[in-house]
């Protein structure tokens, strides 16, 4: 008896909660607990995680830095040196512009933020086992915590190691360590198990499905655009190697240029993105390099300007389909459902023809694509000089504007006109069905 008691306790422990209670509908696995982590308060655990997460990524920084003074710089520069260049560049690879010798280098090659999120992403991960958070606001509080402490190693390292030739600002260091120590922490909270369950679920249905069609339709730019980054990088393969071998004649050195140069192939893509779309890639104040206009100007040997096209496709206005397509994609992910004209004239008719809920699913999903595309073309542009490498890049708001005005309009389109068009057909016929009605009860 007590045994079918404790059976029936245990299943009511893990059976759905009714859609009118007001804890989250599903349950998520939760992690098996793992008594090696000791538990700690919340600001202890997040002060840990930072710690080790800027420690353990400036520590895979210095090894790759030693690696290239070892091999390919043979300078004279002492141990002192190469520590702060590393701890430079360690900065670098979250994209904080570095100062050498007077010139501001702003576009960062952001295929290295791989390596201080990663490392970022497990600690917050750690601390969050170990802090064992239960509520909302103790997952915030984790995050921020956790956030506001890598910024203020961020910018302490960036006042250590900055000297008169390679320095960074200190401003630069601690805002970038927050947004990123930001993102990485938020998107660990929402993936692990049981924040899903308090802070996910308690969007709405519509929200949830909007964040991931306007992911969905950006990863399927962000795809495109890499596939024709590769194009590129096949037809223009000469010219690249023959820049390698002009920079970096050795072969250790060359090596290390290429190193250098995979670093910015996702900076390419989103180059190829923006090129993709319409407003090109902008070189200085007034060089662009677009579908309809191409002129690049004289620029120095780099491998990443020998993607650049020199003059401007015939068919370039054509690819306008690219970004109606996308529109059209986010209106088919959309949650329409089955849709009927309904009413009983013509107020009644109209005011059923778009839901709430689909309009909210669409405002989320347009803007997830704007938000998105702005932030991955933001650091993808930035200086790599002076005059015509004074700016490099995407502007992020045309591009976003852009997307957003050319996929909101078409899913639009797609979503109101032919409704419209079944409506006045469904008042059409029903009008002459009831005039026929009319007619023979007049005759009886």
């Amino acid at each position: 008896m007590a045994s079918g008691n404790i059976a029936r306790v245990t299943d009511s422990r893990f059976r759905p909660r009714s859609p009118s209670a007001s804890g989250p509908t599903r349950q998520w696995r939760r992690p098996v607990p793992e008594e090696h982590i000791k538990q700690h308060p919340i600001p202890v655990a997040a002060g840990i995680a930072a710690l080790a997460g800027a420690a353990l990524s400036l520590v895979v920084i210095f090894l790759l830095i030693m690696g290239v003074w070892l091999f390919a710089a043979h300078g004279t520069e002492s141990t002192s040196q190469v520590m702060r260049a590393s701890a430079a560049a360690w900065l670098g690879t979250q994209l904080v512009p570095v100062d050498i010798g007077g010139v501001t280098i702003g576009l960062m090659p952001w295929g290295f933020l791989v390596i201080p999120t990663f490392v970022l992403s497990k600690c917050m991960h750690w601390a969050l086992k170990s802090a064992q958070p239960s509520k909302a606001r103790d997952y915030w509080q984790t995050a921020f915590i956790f956030s506001g402490i890598y910024a203020l190693l961020c910018a302490g390292v960036s006042l250590l190691a900055s000297t008169d030739t390679l320095s960074t600002h200190i401003i630069d260091a601690a805002s970038h360590g927050l947004v990123i120590g930001l993102l990485v922490s938020i998107g660990s909270v929402i993936s692990y198990a049981p924040s899903r369950t308090i802070l996910w679920d308690r969007l709405s249905h519509s929200v949830v499905t909007g964040l991931r069609i306007g992911l969905c339709a950006f990863a399927l730019l962000a795809f495109v655009s890499a596939a024709l980054t590769t194009a590129s990088i096949i037809v223009h393969w000469a010219e690249i190697k023959s820049v390698v071998d002009v920079m970096a004649p050795g072969s250790v050195d060359s090596f290390f240029l290429m190193l250098a140069t995979i670093g910015y192939l996702p900076t390419a893509s989103m180059w190829s993105l923006s090129y993709l779309v319409g407003p090109g890639i902008h070189l200085g104040g007034k060089a662009v390099v677009s579908l309809t206009v191409s002129h690049p100007g004289a620029l120095p040997a780099f491998p990443l300007f020998s993607l650049l096209p020199s003059s401007a496709p015939s068919w370039g206005h054509y690819l306008v389909i690219l970004p109606v397509a996308l529109g059209v994609f986010i209106y088919f992910a959309l949650p329409t459902g089955h849709w009927q004209p309904q009413g009983d004239d013509a107020r009644g008719y109209f005011s059923n023809i778009v839901r709430l809920a689909e309009l909210k699913a669409l405002a989320t999903a347009v803007g997830m694509l704007g938000a998105t595309s702005w932030l991955f073309m933001t650091i993808s542009s930035g200086a790599l000089g002076s005059q015509l490498l004074k700016f490099v890049g995407p502007r992020a708001l045309d591009v976003a504007f852009t997307l957003m005005e050319v996929c909101g309009s078409t899913a639009l389109f797609l979503l109101f006109v032919p409704r419209i068009l079944l409506t006045c057909v469904r008042m059409w016929t029903t009008r002459e069905r009831h005039a026929v009605v009319m007619d023979e009860s007049d005759e009886n």
